[in-house]
């Protein structure tokens, strides 16, 4: 008892000295396109918080009515952030919690450090968004679960105890900060059904009950704003690369997605995650029926995500795989435990890699202190670069907010291909969906001969989804480009514009 309460101690100095460094961190971030939607929704109180977050924003809204709460008692940007840098660390001793349960005789600080520390939780935790408390959220439900209907399960069926309670009250809460927080349900019933739980089944059937009918209203509304997020259709590799490789990999192993600049990295590391993979299969792992059902409830999370991918047509990144990271990594954790328990080297091998990437990709994202877009540093460029008569056309549209809270120039910023509307959210209308759209836009902006074209790195690249493929070449015809200045996550190009001749209409 004194050994673990020492342990505890020493846990939460470092997470105390952690999240200071993060807090300091913080003070240097700008903003970028996501999180200037959360504070233009929460920056005029709860009650217009909550209209946007149903209307504009698309999303469950009691994330955005308690940030809206909190920004009453300060508006700046790090005030702002700071709740999702309170909930992260809230969400390491919730992980202490998780490792315990799942093996109470390991020392549970290592998974938690790795969990937490994890590039998508630390994503999380910078992010004036509602992935921090989302997770933190799943972190509860996890442990209330587990409580409640599997250490309880000898309770009377019918009976319903304080853990219980605390589960449904969580659980609705979870909802209404993310609606993909309720794939976990079913997560939760495959646990019980594997682990032969069946008197569980009556109370959790009980508990899921006010949570389906206080969901009934949530229900509603996504009806309408799913069409705001759908795509045309996703392709068989679409839903390939979102289901198996794509978040489960990348949460488990991270990676950055600048390291793909250059070719080896990315094929070094599918080699090194490949073999660390194959060497799993290999071992024939011991697991007990327990692990074996945490292990089939990230799968049934993902089976949940795929139904939504196939059948709604939804395009979804990184960042709304949320409701799989807790139980994806419960599931690594007692794979790893028991690989580690053989003596192996199988077990070490996972854990370093896992932790050697983890390190790599945090120094290579956060080196910049700069959150994607980098437009603190876009800004200061522009204010110096940028001459009067010139103007700075910003691509995607809706990335013009972030700039212009952070550029102090005069030169006018011009979203592209058009201003977003601010009452009506809709994808469609933020990138270019045709060469003759590109050319009507620019051909908007003829009274400047001199463009800062600002635009998302993934412009660079083989992007088809953000229209990035018929804006190259709309700027290859019209303009002649006079440089280009890369930032994270931004390039920057200095274009000139031509005459019908094809000569430039201004010397440089």
């Amino acid at each position: 008892m004194i050994a673990r309460a020492d342990g505890d101690r020493r846990a939460a100095l470092g997470a105390a000295a952690v999240f200071v460094v993060a807090a300091l961190v913080a003070t240097q971030l700008g903003t970028w396109t996501d999180e200037e939607y959360t504070l233009a929704t929460t920056g005029a109180g709860p009650a217009y918080a909550l209209h946007r977050a149903l209307t504009y924003e698309l999303q469950a809204p009691l994330y955005f009515v308690l940030e809206a709460v909190w920004r009453e008692a300060n508006g700046s940007l790090w005030w702002a952030r700071l709740p999702s840098l309170l909930c992260t660390l809230a969400l390491f001793f919730v992980f202490r919690r998780i490792g315990r349960r799942l093996v109470p005789e390991a020392n549970s600080l290592p998974f938690a450090t790795l969990a937490t520390l994890n590039p998508f939780v630390v994503f999380a935790a910078f992010e004036i968004r509602l992935y921090a408390l989302a997770l933190l959220l799943a972190g509860c439900m996890w442990l209330l679960f587990e409580a409640g209907f599997v250490e309880d399960a000898d309770a009377d069926a019918r009976g319903l105890t304080l853990t219980r309670i605390g589960f449904v009250a969580v659980t609705i809460a979870a909802i209404y900060v993310q609606y993909f927080l309720a794939f976990a349900l079913v997560g939760y019933a495959v646990v019980l059904a594997v682990r032969v739980e069946r008197r569980a089944f009556v109370p959790f059937a009980l508990a899921c009950a006010p949570i389906v009918l206080a969901a009934l209203p949530l229900a509603l509304w996504a009806r309408g704003q799913v069409g705001g997020y759908e795509t045309a259709g996703p392709t068989l590799a679409y839903l390939l690369r979102h289901t198996s490789l794509h978040p489960w990999i990348d949460f488990l192993f991270p990676y950055e997605r600048d390291w793909d600049l250059t070719r080896w990295p990315r094929a070094i590391y599918d080699a090194i995650v490949g073999l660390t993979l194959a060497s799993l299969f290999v071992w024939r792992a011991r697991l007990s029926r327990k692990d074996w059902s945490w292990i089939a409830a990230a799968i049934a999370v993902e089976c949940v995500y795929l139904a939504l991918l196939a059948g709604l047509r939804l395009q979804l990144d990184d960042r709304h795989y949320v409701a799989l990271y807790v139980p994806l990594a419960v599931a690594a954790y007692v794979v790893v435990r028991r690989a580690l328990e053989s003596g192996r080297p199988t077990g070490f091998a996972v854990v370093g890699l896992c932790a050697m990437l983890t390190l790599a990709v945090l120094v290579t994202r956060y080196r910049h202190l700069a959150e994607p877009g980098d437009w603190r540093r876009v800004g200061a460029y522009l204010e110096t670069a940028a001459k009067p008569g010139d103007a700075i056309v910003v691509y995607a549209a809706d990335a013009a907010p972030a700039l212009a809270r952070q550029y102090r120039g005069d030169v006018p910023i011009v979203p592209f291909p058009a201003t977003p509307s601010t009452s009506v959210y809709s994808v469609d209308t933020l990138v270019v969906h045709s060469p003759e759209q590109a050319t009507r836009a620019f051909g908007a902006l003829h009274r400047y001969e001199h463009l800062w074209f600002v635009s998302d790195v993934r412009c660079r690249s083989d992007e088809t989804l953000y229209g990035c493929l018929l804006v190259g070449p709309a700027i290859d015809r019209d303009f002649t480009i006079l440089g280009e200045r890369d930032f994270y996550e931004t390039s920057v190009l200095e274009l000139l514009a031509r005459d019908k001749r094809g000569k430039d209409t201004a010397q440089p």
